[in-house]
């Protein structure tokens, strides 16, 4: 028997809402160290009920963990078996995440490399789980908007004028919230980093590009969060700023070879 080709279907496939909100319920579950249900409820904006059914529905799966002691769902080891199968670029696995785990060891707090793709900026590499002082996890593989500060605003401010004002336009989707980001990417370049000092839960974040040394290149974009209360900025543009900066020169060194090796054997294809 001749098999025949997969011709997919010209009608809209129509979202599984439940499996969706149990994704959604999956993924701020794997940031927290913990999570009521109540507390999950008012975060992926569910009624209790649902919420406890989503996560206990994740319990009978091996998905979660529920503490006796503090009644706290928790994420089981199963979820990492999520991340199998990803393959990042050669720089991102061989130097980024290197690179970010051994300063992780020195600064403690969170740091995160993220990159744009698809429209969105992604989170590739994070040191949160081996962080003792991450208010939230973030998990490699988390999506936020050119919009998201200050990773947009690095994410921008070293690029020429024209190509910046075209991803803004194309990629932020109201009004105001251009007009926003375009601000703090004035701010961040003249100050040669971007900074949030107004804590998002309880965190505050600097976070610099990660460029091709010599170009306009961007590779990516290199940030710490750190807890408000317990450092200043100040301390944070002294003492912290400048490791991160030539972490990201070799990222960055690193990322451009890539390319080049990429692009040599493009040509020789």
């Amino acid at each position: 028997m001749t098999s025949q080709p997969f011709i997919p279907s010209a009608d809209p496939v129509r979202p599984i809402r439940a499996l969706l909100r149990g994704l959604d319920a999956l993924q701020m579950l794997n940031r927290r160290d913990g999570i009521t249900v109540t507390e999950m409820a008012q975060r992926i904006r569910l009624p209790r009920t649902t919420a406890y059914r989503i996560l206990e529905t994740l319990r009978a799966g091996g998905w979660a963990l529920r503490d006796g002691a503090d009644d706290r769902y928790r994420p089981s080891m199963l979820v990492r078996s999520l991340s199998e199968g990803i393959h990042d670029e050669g720089w991102v696995a061989t130097v980024a995440k290197p690179e970010l785990e051994a300063l992780g060891h020195d600064i403690l707090w969170p740091m995160g490399l993220y990159v744009l793709a698809e429209g969105k900026l992604i989170l590739r590499v994070a040191t949160d789980w081996s962080s003792p002082v991450a208010l939230v996890r973030y998990a490699p593989g988390e999506r936020a908007g050119l919009e998201a500060m200050p990773v947009g605003a690095a994410m921008l401010f070293s690029r020429a004028a024209a190509e910046r004002d075209a991803l803004v336009a194309a990629l932020v989707p109201t009004t105001s919230q251009r007009s926003a980001v375009l601000r703090e990417v004035e701010i961040a370049r003249r100050r040669g980093f971007a900074l949030r000092e107004d804590p998002v839960e309880g965190e505050s974040a600097i976070a610099i590009p990660i460029s091709d040394p010599g170009s306009e290149t961007i590779h990516g974009v290199l940030q710490m969060r750190w807890i408000k209360t317990a450092v200043t900025p100040e301390r944070v543009i002294d003492q912290f700023l400048p490791r991160l900066a030539k972490v990201a020169d070799r990222i960055g060194s690193a990322a451009a070879q890539a390319s080049a090796r990429s692009e040599a054997i493009r040509t020789v294809a």
